[in-house]
């Protein structure tokens, strides 16, 4: 499907949302739009033939399961389109899909969810029920994820997906609300606690990227580290040299990535899976891909060039908590004390 392939490009040349011709319902309206999620079967299809087509054959792509069934799953949930009028000086409009589960608990607080690479609002399903007992749920796909349209312009950076945010809780009509951020989103929370701090209550964060310093590196050298230490820096040194290449390709050729991923779904779900490891499962990898990979995969250039601010937050005062998991059953030994950074290297916010 040609469409589909250009509409990865459609990003680089800054084409109308009427001539990106998206492949899902999305109603553009400035108000917050019920919808119903509904993928073109023509696409469904395309995919289905070219996984049938791959070498070697791969024809159960879409056999495992019913694409129609997980959208009749979806739509259990009430998803809402918007389109944001631009945000921290992005000049383009910015159409955002969310779930909005409101709590029937009148004393819960509205909590924002932030996903990251590489998953879309599917990544909190499981626990929207059993928070919501003490929460309103916000649950977006990021700009160029599942069903957020992809920006249509440069500068689509965290910060400006952060603002975005902060204007679709107020016209919710949340004044406070509490962030919940994992990888791509860890970075949008981040800023959001220095750029709209009057707005957050509380913070939450399950990862963050802590790189040694050059006083760890010498008090290693030096054998002045603890154990712990001690295996935060092999993990996070064996992390960075054989397992971060993924990050580097898409924060300097997302382009060109993009072109092959977006005609072929069975290597996109490679690319996935070479990152998960087998945690992978295949109608998330559908729902990434649904749009062509570009606008998602571009965030990583987005966020990480210089100009953006990156990974240097300010500092900030916002209360916030975080937990860790690392890799300790993982395919990788090398990798177990990743990313479980001691205490004493954490920030202090």
């Amino acid at each position: 499907m040609l469409l589909h392939l250009l509409f990865g490009l459609s990003v680089a040349v800054g084409l109308s949302a009427a001539e990106r011709g998206l492949l899902f319902d999305f109603p553009l309206s400035q108000t917050p739009t019920r919808l119903n999620i509904r993928v073109d079967l023509e696409l469904v299809d395309f995919a289905q033939n070219r996984a049938a087509s791959y070498r070697p054959s791969y024809d159960n792509f879409l056999s495992l399961f019913s694409w129609s069934e997980v959208e009749d799953c979806m739509n259990k949930r009430d998803h809402f389109s918007v389109v944001i009028p631009g945000a921290a000086g992005y000049t383009g409009d910015i159409p955002i899909h969310f779930v909005h589960h409101r709590s029937m608990n009148v004393s819960a607080i509205p909590l924002l969810l932030l996903h990251g690479w590489s998953s879309t609002h599917l990544e909190w399903d499981k626990i929207i029920d059993p928070l919501a007992q003490f929460f309103h749920l916000i649950t977006p796909d990021l700009p160029g994820y599942g069903f957020s349209p992809a920006a249509t312009e440069s500068g689509m950076d965290a910060r400006t997906m952060g603002a975005a945010y902060d204007v679709l809780m107020k016209e919710l009509g949340y004044g406070t609300y509490g962030v919940v951020g994992t990888d791509v989103g860890y970075f949008v929370s981040s800023w959001m606690m220095s750029d709209v701090p009057d707005s957050i209550i509380g913070h939450f964060l399950d990862f963050m990227l802590v790189p040694p310093t050059q006083d760890d590196i010498d008090r290693c050298s030096g054998n002045q580290t603890t154990p712990e230490e001690n295996a935060y820096l092999g993990s996070f040194i064996a992390f960075e040299s054989d397992h971060f290449v993924y990050s580097a390709v898409q924060a300097q050729k997302a382009l060109v990535l993009s072109l092959s991923m977006g005609d072929s779904p069975v290597g996109f779900a490679g690319w996935l899976w070479d990152l998960r490891y087998a945690g992978s499962a295949l109608h998330p990898t559908f729902t990434l891909w649904v749009q062509a990979p570009y606008g998602a995969v571009r965030s990583y250039l987005e966020t990480l060039i210089p100009k953006s601010g990156g990974v240097d937050f300010p500092s900030y005062k916002v209360p916030t908590g975080l937990v860790e998991w690392g890799n300790q059953h993982g395919p990788f030994p090398e990798l177990a004390s990743f990313p479980l950074a001691p205490k004493r290297c954490l920030p202090d916010s």
